[in-house]
């Protein structure tokens, strides 16, 4: 059986790229999946940088229903599943190494529904949710060397250690602004501190559903004094 791939961070080539826009690469079977992630070359020096992690993407076009898997690092990736019954992205697994990719993988392609898929390896003490929005990222300079940005696809991970990556220790605050009547779309804007320097994470969305989901899950997962809404 072959299911729909998408990946991002990767070129058609097998490259690694800092970008959040997935590449289609059609269908594949099981093994051509696992290979392919086997495949993908170690994550360069700053790849804590870049904007969104390499991801593999496969959809059960049909149902509804698929598996993500992030590299974190060498032999360490993050495992997140849609599942059609409940209608929710669940963390499988955090920081687990390729053996369990694969079994994940395995299982997905024997119950594309995302049902035979449990969160068995994910620690007791960590859990959280994946959703889809768009990222406000740099995509070049102009000719006065400022930042040109721009809204691509991105991913916003919320668990009950960490907000898009960041740990909460090192959030200032999640700024939850709700939709506003002819004042564009609903955002998350994450400021936190990176090395001494004052950083943020601007996310906003589409689907209302979504936007109202994710804001749900930081309310019930990030500490309350580091939420602000409006």
């Amino acid at each position: 059986m072959r299911l729909h791939v998408l990946a991002q961070g990767v070129t058609v080539t097998g490259g690694l790229i800092n970008s959040c826009e997935n590449v289609d690469l059609g269908f594949m079977t099981a093994d051509e999946v696992i290979e392919l992630i086997k495949s993908i070359p170690p994550p360069p020096p700053d790849y804590a940088e870049w904007e969104c992690g390499i991801t593999i993407t496969v959809e059960s076009m049909d149902r509804g229903a698929y598996v993500m898997v992030t590299v974190n690092g060498l032999n360490d990736y993050t495992v997140i599943k849609y599942d059609d019954s409940t209608g929710e992205e669940v963390l499988v697994g955090s920081s687990v190494p390729l053996s369990t990719v694969v079994r994940a993988v395995k299982a997905f392609y024997l119950e594309p529904s995302g049902r035979g898929l449990s969160p068995v390896t994910v620690a007791a003490e960590e859990y959280g949710y994946n959703f889809s929005a768009e990222s406000l990222a740099v995509i070049g300079y102009d000719e006065n060397g400022q930042p040109v940005t721009d809204w691509l696809e991105a991913n916003l991970n919320v668990t009950n250690k960490a907000v898009s990556g960041v740990p909460f220790e090192l959030v200032r605050a999640v700024r939850l602004l709700d939709p506003v009547p002819g004042k564009g779309y609903p955002e998350i804007i994450i400021e936190y501190v990176k090395n001494k320097e004052n950083r943020f994470l601007r996310f906003r969305f589409r689907d209302m559903k979504t936007y109202w989901r994710a804001r749900e899950a930081i309310l019930r997962l990030v500490p309350r004094d580091r939420v602000v809404v409006g």
